[in-house]
């Protein structure tokens, strides 16, 4: 059994970090310190570990009570030896136990209560807010290892703690993603206190994952039934099960929470994380059943005929927004992925050396503040804007959305959403309305990223047009992750050009679709729908 060492954790190579939550009143006073501090005590040893732990954490606590002490004058100052402080070097260094220590780990200890009674009384300061009571409970849980050790405490009540400590060291999507992951497990526990979960109740619950309907929380009769009856009745109704991919997800979340309440906290004595570490996807077999598959000519020929590129808009449209008509020609003629598109930056549509191009990265050139996603180091790339393109008006698009002060090039698209993303509302709009002019069902395999394919086999068919090249256009990487790849750099858009300039599909009628057309039909939407 691991030897348990009081605000400590072990990163993946052994070594042992020290962890300090600073008060609530510190927070409040000091928001550039952040909700906690982390120094490595460079040692793979617990009893090391633990003393070199105690000489950071009473350090910080003698530097924190003399800047309550001084009413948080000299700021600064403070905060320059509560970040500095290294007892590997000057002016603190790491001594042999002494009777004085013990002394000063007594005075923490009551240190630590004080700030605890504080903080209690900080609570009665927000009596009507119930998010800042619960963050600060979780705070002082997550403060005092006897409570964590003494009390049964329930299963939600961890689960928030482990969601509270993980704040700062995860996107809010990240979060969001494990909320949704442990609350099965939440469900499964019902009133069982966490620490008396016992391993043959976790590789239930584990074998039981599987068989969790898509949705389950969404449906109240299964949400209100205890989880293994529901489970049943779900069998018997034979309801649609989740993907593995998503079954495998809710397990990560678990496993991640028990290590968490083994290795950083003390909500149990036993490590049950290895549970969870059971695959559900065999990635051979699932990359062969699942996956979408690229448009058929019958499906595009059903989307260029469509109301948004010919005849008459219909009156019961809500909205007809510009990228509405921009972001399917621009993925059918580039092969970029959905969320590259919508949160495209004015910024990055470029003309060097005559050519107009795509710039898909996270450099912002304006200094307009551009935050962007994007995948992975090779999807950063510039992609040259097809001819097509050029010809149905995107520059004038560009000029005009330009001229009205705009920084991004689809200003209407928010990421303001659950998501975090610009192409939320454009994937529900697609899945939910576009899909039937295309001629697909949903939930099939068509999708958005069926344009992708699609690109991707149609440059696949001109045999003379290197893989690597291929892979570039789209922001695939272009090697196995050998040395040599990481001296190479992404392609030039005018290396690119010639080869993406071959993407045609002929069997298409393209004629009148441009944008000027796009604008007189809208007007004419605009005045019929008065």
């Amino acid at each position: 059994m691991k030897t348990r060492v009081p605000n400590t954790y072990i990163d993946k190579h052994g070594t042992y970090y020290v962890r300090y939550v600073f008060p609530i009143t510190i927070q409040a006073n000091l928001p550039e310190l952040g909700r906690d501090i982390r120094r490595s005590l460079k040692t793979k040893s617990p009893r090391k570990a633990r003393t070199r732990s105690r000489r950071f954490l009473s350090t910080w606590e003698s530097i924190i009570a003399c800047l309550v002490m001084t009413k948080f004058r000299d700021k600064g100052y403070y905060i320059g030896l509560i970040t500095g402080v290294d007892p590997f070097g000057n002016p603190y260094k790491i001594k042999h136990d002494t009777a004085e220590e013990e002394q000063r780990t007594l005075m923490l200890k009551q240190q630590e209560w004080q700030l605890r009674m504080s903080a209690e009384a900080l609570k009665l300061q927000f009596p009507d807010n119930p998010g800042q009571q619960a963050a600060i409970d979780c705070d002082l849980l997550l403060a005092n290892q006897e409570r964590q050790k003494n009390e049964g405490h329930s299963t939600a009540t961890v689960v928030d703690a482990f969601i509270r400590d993980s704040v700062g060291r995860m996107e809010k999507q990240s979060l969001e993603g494990l909320r949704t992951g442990l609350n099965l497990l939440i469900h499964f526990a019902g009133d069982k206190p966490f620490n008396r979960l016992t391993k043959d109740d976790l590789v239930r619950f584990k074998n039981l994952l599987p068989s969790v309907p898509a949705h389950f929380h969404s449906n109240k009769t299964l949400a209100n039934m205890p989880f293994e009856e529901a489970i049943a009745v779900s069998q018997k109704q034979e309801h649609s099960l989740q993907a593995a991919r998503t079954v495998e997800k809710k397990a990560d979340a678990a496993r991640q929470l028990f290590k968490w309440a083994y290795h950083s906290s003390s909500f149990i004595d036993s490590d049950y994380s290895g549970i969870f570490d059971q695959r559900f996807i065999n990635k051979k077999n699932n990359a062969k059943k699942r996956g979408y598959i690229a448009f058929t000519d019958e499906h595009l020929q059903n989307l260029v005929n469509c109301y948004l590129y010919k005849g008459k808009l219909p009156t019961t449209l809500r909205k007809v927004e510009p990228h509405k008509f921009w972001v399917p020609m621009i993925a059918l003629f580039t092969g970029a992925r959905l969320e590259e598109i919508c949160q495209l930056y004015i910024q990055d549509v470029v003309c060097i050396d005559e050519m107009w191009q795509f710039r898909i990265t996270h450099e912002d050139s304006k200094g307009e503040g551009k935050k962007v996603r994007i995948k992975t180091k090779s999807s950063e790339r510039s992609v040259p804007i097809h001819s097509q393109l050029l010809s149905m008006g995107f520059i004038d698009y560009l000029e005009e959305i330009s001229d009205t002060g705009a920084q991004r090039l689809f200003p209407e698209l928010s990421n303001s959403n659950q998501k975090q993303k610009y192409s939320f509302s454009v994937t529900k709009w697609f899945g939910d309305t576009l899909s039937k002019q295309i001629g697909y069902e949903k939930n099939s395999r068509y999708c958005f990223h069926s344009f992708r394919k699609t690109v991707i086999q149609n440059l696949q068919q001109l045999t003379d047009i290197p893989r690597e090249v291929r892979k570039a256009i789209v922001g695939h990487s272009k090697g196995g992750g050998d040395t040599h790849e990481d001296y190479e750099r992404a392609y030039d858009a005018c290396v690119l050009d010639p080869y993406l300039s071959r993407l045609t599909y002929p069997h298409l009628d393209l004629e009148g679709i441009e944008w000027v057309c796009f604008k007189n039909r809208r007007r004419e939407w605009l005045i019929a729908k008065k």
